[in-house]
């Protein structure tokens, strides 16, 4: 298992289908989909400002992948942020 593996990817969120995998993620979560938007946008926003193309590299990714997931698995924990 490499080291992407270990954790889901949330890059779907970054296209045209955001708000079907947001509510899907709601469900799952038990939240609301706009919660999980903003959320996501939360997180990701501070990393992406530190790039100056629009790509979103993979080691992007993988370090909003891993905040996001703590993020989705403190809500259900109660150790949101």
């Amino acid at each position: 298992m490499n080291q992407h593996d270990e954790f889901q990817s949330f890059a779907a969120l970054n296209g045209d289908n955001r708000y079907a995998v947001a509510n899907q993620l709601a469900k799952q979560y038990g939240m609301d989909a706009s919660q999980i938007l903003f959320a996501y946008l939360k997180v990701a926003a501070p990393i992406l400002n530190q790039q100056k193309s629009q790509q979103v590299t993979e080691r992007q990714q993988r370090q909003i992948d891993q905040v996001f997931t703590a993020f989705l698995t403190g809500t259900q924990t109660g150790d949101e942020p």
